[in-house]
């Protein structure tokens, strides 16, 4: 049993019940959202505190959703979607509030995070150059989203521009000075075909590529947790990079200080870098103090294609159709796919379902450890939603769950439980229900689109 509230409309009898469910959202804004748009005076809404099972939040609204269509609080419609992370139906609520009234500047707001996480980049730049001079939500998040939205157009001059006028900020645009004098450049003709490395001492955790970094050979681990390039200082210094400050991060589940510099060039299978972004982690200690590990923002340069069934990386150049058409159709598996949202420069989000229930989760495949039985995780969930989705959990592991994401489903061995939301990326009030690792992935041929956003999978073939 939790505490929920139960919204009554004394003019029409309709109600709305709401319940805390875990999510870290303020439960009482759904439905007085809702309610008070229901009749003409906001005291028509009587509000009373009721003892209600854990569930998610369903809203019994009837005709009262006419009315809300035509009030003055129908403008919070999708940040509430966004918060129950519908992200498609909050881009939709924005385009179409946009069109009534072009100085909603809420839903431009919402537009600006939306565009953003789909890949529309342009779109959210040109959105916040119409936000008014005098908007009171011109927030931290919202400006670190502009800023994001520069570095993926490569737009460094105008990304070190922008971080000045952010307070805070100023380690972050002198680095972003070296890299307007220091462009990145990615050459690749057609397609390359990278083996797994043999030689992992990490094993099935957290598949391997060779590479040469500086010139230097060296096995590099693939995480799509991870943003470029990462590693320990020490291990910078030997490849010869150097780097600066930028005060603190989270990586391996910690706060750590960080520092980022370049790399002369790096080479994988036929595709050659030059000016590489590197971001070193003191986190990194002991034996993963050799540890390099390449990130979403080198794959996301290429149609990739990870598989499982083969031991390999596929890469095909973006700017190539017939080699992506080609590719698609070779290892793709067919038409179906799965729209996937990427938050800041590496957290991929898709939507899928655990044990059947509606989930956004962010596929991490850096998550490296075992749970009691000697399997590795399918992924982790924050303790909060143990107990609203009603999983058993032992020794910080859930019992064994199904896992389903567009076209495949699977029953695996467990979840890592994690203390608090905390350890899965946010943006403003939405994000990941879990984290979906290797461990569930490995069991898959997977592609991702990164032009249209889309993924694609597949069993393996036993």
């Amino acid at each position: 049993m939790a505490q929920g509230v139960r919204f009554v409309c004394n003019s029409c009898d309709h109600t709305i019940e709401a319940w805390d469910d875990g999510r870290d959202v303020a439960y009482e804004s759904p439905a007085a959202i809702a309610l008070t748009g229901c009749c003409a005076s906001n005291d028509a809404v009587e509000i009373a505190q009721v003892a209600i099972p854990m569930r998610r939040i369903t809203i019994f609204v009837g005709l009262c959703v006419l009315a809300l269509a035509s009030s003055g609080v129908a403008q919070e419609v999708g940040w509430h979607a966004f918060e129950q992370n519908d992200i498609a139906a909050a881009s939709r609520w924005a385009d179409e509030s946009l069109a009534q009234d072009a100085a909603n500047q809420r839903a431009r707001h919402l537009r600006i995070l939306t565009s953003f996480l789909s890949g529309q980049f342009e779109e959210s730049l040109a959105d916040y150059e119409q936000l008014a001079a005098d908007y009171s939500g011109r927030n931290e998040t919202l400006l670190r989203v502009v800023l994001d939205a520069y570095l993926h157009l490569e737009r460094y001059s105008d990304a070190a521009r922008f971080a000045r006028t952010i307070d805070g900020a100023e380690a972050e645009h002198m680095w972003l000075d070296d890299r307007a004098a220091h462009p990145p450049t990615v050459q690749l003709d057609g397609t390359t075909i990278v083996p797994f490395a043999a030689t992992n001492f990490l094993g099935d955790l957290m598949p391997a590529v060779e590479v040469e970094l500086n010139g230097i050979p060296l096995v590099a681990h693939l995480d799509t947790g991870g943003s470029f390039i990462t590693m320990a200082p020490g291990r910078a210094r030997q490849l010869g990079i150097e780097t600066r400050g930028l005060g603190t991060g989270v990586a391996n589940n910690q706060e750590t200080p960080i520092r980022r510099g370049l790399a002369d060039t790096l080479i994988l299978g036929a595709a050659h870098f030059t000016n590489v972004q590197v971001t070193t982690v003191e986190s990194l200690t002991g034996q993963l103090e050799s540890l390099v590990i390449l990130g979403t923002r080198i794959l996301s340069n290429f149609l990739m294609t990870w598989d499982n069934e083969r031991g390999r990386l596929i890469l095909t150049e973006r700017d190539d159709d017939t080699a992506r058409a080609r590719h698609l159709m070779e290892h793709a598996g067919g038409d179906e796919f799965v729209r996937f949202y990427l938050h800041s420069d590496h957290y991929i989000w898709i939507n899928g379902s655990v044990m059947d229930r509606e989930a956004l989760m962010f596929l991490d495949t850096g998550l490296v450890t075992l749970d009691p039985s000697g399997q590795q995780p399918a992924g982790g969930i924050p303790a909060s939603l143990l107990d609203v989705w009603d999983l058993a959990y032992v020794d910080g592991f859930t019992a064994p769950v199904s896992v389903h994401v567009g076209p495949v489903s699977r029953e695996v061995s467990s979840f890592l439980v994690f203390p608090d939301r905390r350890n899965l990326p946010r943006l403003e009030n939405t994000g990941p229900d879990v984290l979906l690792s290797h461990g569930f992935l490995k069991h898959f041929v997977w592609t991702l689109d990164f032009d249209d956003y889309r993924l694609f999978v597949r069993p393996v073939t036993p």
